[in-house]
């Protein structure tokens, strides 16, 4: 192979071999321990990799045939070669010097973390976590109760700060723990962080939350003064209504009854002939006043009888709308639990 096709290897080898800049392993000893791999060139027979301090100091020198090495070293700024050995077994080509620098993985630590119970029917989910110690090649899982670790992504805000990206249809319900891990030996581990679990019925938590049946009560609470009080004085008023019409209307049945024993008692006398002062004019302006009550009587009664109709249907329409204006918001819109006062107020 003619010398310049060894440059233009080089000039990759060099690429490949120090486009990162700063290591980040680590294990218990405080050794870096990372493998440093570069393009395998046709025609040498080996490769010699030196590492040197800022002070060249010679740290790490190795041979190998192969196009990859493991080195061990402690954290630190060096520089770095690579030597292309010929059959002959002799140098005829180094790279550039170029310095890089090894770093210590910290231990992560988490200061705030956002923990959620999340339904199962949800496409996406996102928790806020705060770390400190997170590095480039962070990684983060969730744990179930069976020890399988699940990978999740994340969106780093600044430089400690960042949401975690959950899919909770993927999941399977019950607990989860949450894994930060910079690597084998520099992670942390925190449990019950994250509850997967079914959506519970929508009409349970209404009949548990008896509060919520009272119409005006969760409007107001929305700050829809104006819908709670036309729920709350339509609905208080056509009872009131009601009730009124009721008594009404059962005062006309029992004047009703009076007047039929009246006008049947007079006729009885007029039938006997006791009474024998009345001349028939007379008889008869009688029983027209008394036929002409008996008409107005009923008349008031089926009134009142048809407006007690009446409030118990406009009753029934306002708690009805109440009904469903309490499902859609508490339950599609805004499914959020509230504590909602018993107090009721009105307000214009």
């Amino acid at each position: 192979m003619k010398p310049n096709k060894y440059i233009i290897f080089l000039f990759f080898i060099t690429i490949s071999l120090f486009a990162q800049e700063n290591i980040e392993l680590s294990n218990k000893k405080n050794i870096v321990r990372y493998t440093e791999k570069w393009t395998a060139i046709e025609g040498v027979k080996k490769y010699r990799l030196e590492i040197y301090d800022l002070s060249n100091k010679p740290i790490f020198i190795k041979e190998t045939e192969k196009n990859e090495i493991e080195v061990e070293l402690p954290p630190g700024k060096y520089k770095k070669r690579l030597g292309l050995i010929n059959p002959f077994n002799q140098i005829f080509l180094y790279t550039d010097w170029k310095d890089f620098e090894i770093l210590e993985i910290p231990t992560p630590k988490v200061s705030y973390i956002e923990k959620k119970t999340i339904d199962t029917t949800k496409n996406q989910e996102n928790i806020q976590v705060s770390i400190t110690g997170i590095t480039k090649t962070t990684k983060i899982y969730l744990k179930d109760k069976y020890n399988k670790i699940i990978p999740i992504t994340y969106k780093q805000i600044d430089t400690n700060r960042m949401i975690l990206e959950i899919n909770p249809k993927s999941l399977e319900e019950g607990n989860y723990n949450l894994i930060v891990k910079n690597s084998e030996n520099k992670k942390l581990e925190l449990p019950n962080v994250l509850k997967i679990e079914k959506p519970k019925s929508t009409f349970k938590p209404l009949i548990a939350n008896w509060k919520l049946l009272i119409p005006g009560l969760p409007q107001r609470e929305r700050n829809q003064y104006t819908k709670a009080n036309i729920l709350q004085w339509g609905f208080i008023g056509s009872l009131f209504s009601a009730g009124y019409f009721y008594n009404e209307a059962i005062r006309y049945q029992k004047k009703y009854d009076s007047l039929i024993l009246t006008q049947l008692g007079n006729n009885l006398i007029s039938a006997s002939g006791t009474v024998q002062f009345f001349q028939t004019s007379t008889r008869l302006l009688l029983l027209t006043q008394q036929s002409q009550q008996l008409e107005k009587t009923i008349d008031n009664f089926n009134k009142n009888k048809n407006l007690f109709y009446f409030s118990i249907g406009l009753s029934v329409l306002f708690y009805s709308y109440h009904i469903i204006d309490v499902v859609y918001y508490e339950f599609y819109v805004s499914p959020q639990k509230k504590e909602i006062g018993a107090k009721i107020t009105f307000q214009f």
